[in-house]
């Protein structure tokens, strides 16, 4: 990694974005500003800077997309007019900064901030439930197929890819059960500091390693379950089989690279054409890798 940038794995929730940006003030004192608010959040190195940060739902519509959309600038020009920075956005979180500390927040109204919060949360929550639904249909399937199946080798997949996607099933539903129960505490104590006539509290920096300790785990558990899955398939499977899966995983090495094709900012119709472009070379590369893999082996001679 250049030492002229420094990226950082950050995960939140949108009732999180006060520790977020109390966060972003701790780098900037430590000498690291925000360049980029992907993905990952990416630094660059400056002077140790005294910084107040506002990370915001934008209120445009479409505020999500790549491309700022009109609506979108102009809620940007309308905080960089009253003093506030635009950096950059994940989402529908826009981050801004300022040396200024006399200048006031970018949402002085506490009721309308957390309907953002609950409206934001909604995609998330839905793509959850969308990715859970899928899961559930893989599991109830390959189960039925584990119960069907006749021959001994491919029961035993089917069972290894029962316990694979319910493991998928129960690591979504914990994820989706934490953002419930973030959103609604953080939503409770926000009202109740309304009624009580105070600010909303703002979030500390816990939050944030509890996200980080979440997302990880999530992500050691799939990429285990996936290798012990493919080392039980490559025992298991025939020559032929193995042939196969092999020309299809190293067909799926160039795939690390796809970061790096959506780190810049490009619109819905680039994004799409370089998905159609990775599906269609990784099955051109598969069979390809298949077709040398069998002239080397023998494999189907």
């Amino acid at each position: 990694m250049s030492k002229d940038v420094k990226k950082e794995f950050l995960p939140f929730y949108y009732s999180d974005l006060d520790a977020v940006a109390r966060h972003l003030e701790m780098m900037a004192a430590k000498g690291w500003m925000l360049k980029s608010f992907g993905n990952t959040c990416e630094y660059e190195p400056c002077e140790p800077l005294i910084a107040r940060f506002n990370v915001v739902l934008c209120p445009a519509k479409d505020a999500d997309s790549s491309q700022i959309k009109p609506e979108a600038r102009e809620f940007i020009e309308l905080c960089e007019d009253s003093g506030w920075k635009f950096i950059d956005h994940r989402g529908p979180a826009y981050a801004f900064f300022t040396t200024d500390e006399t200048i006031p927040n970018i949402v002085t109204d506490e009721a309308e901030r957390i309907e953002a919060v609950r409206k934001a949360g909604g995609r998330s929550r839905f793509l959850y439930m969308a990715n859970i639904g899928i899961n559930t249909a893989q599991f109830l399937l390959r189960l039925m197929n584990a119960l069907t199946e006749k021959d001994p080798v491919s029961r035993g997949l089917s069972i290894a890819l029962t316990a694979f996607f319910g493991l998928g099933v129960i690591l979504l539903t914990v994820g989706l059960i934490t953002l419930l129960t973030s959103e609604k505490r953080w939503v409770d104590s926000a009202n109740a500091a309304i009624s009580a006539g105070k600010p909303i509290p703002r979030s500390d920096d816990v939050v944030l390693r509890r996200r980080k300790a979440y997302s990880v785990t999530f992500i050691i558990a799939i990429a285990a379950a996936t290798a012990l899955l493919i080392a039980y398939a490559m025992r298991t499977m025939s020559p032929e089989g193995r042939s196969f899966l092999a020309a299809m995983l190293i067909a799926a090495i160039p795939l690390a690279f796809i970061p790096r094709l959506f780190g810049k900012k490009r619109s819905p119709a680039a994004k799409t054409f370089i998905i159609i472009g990775l599906v269609l070379g990784y099955l051109l590369l598969t069979f390809i890798l298949l077709l040398i893999i069998s002239a080397v082996f023998g494999v189907f001679q």
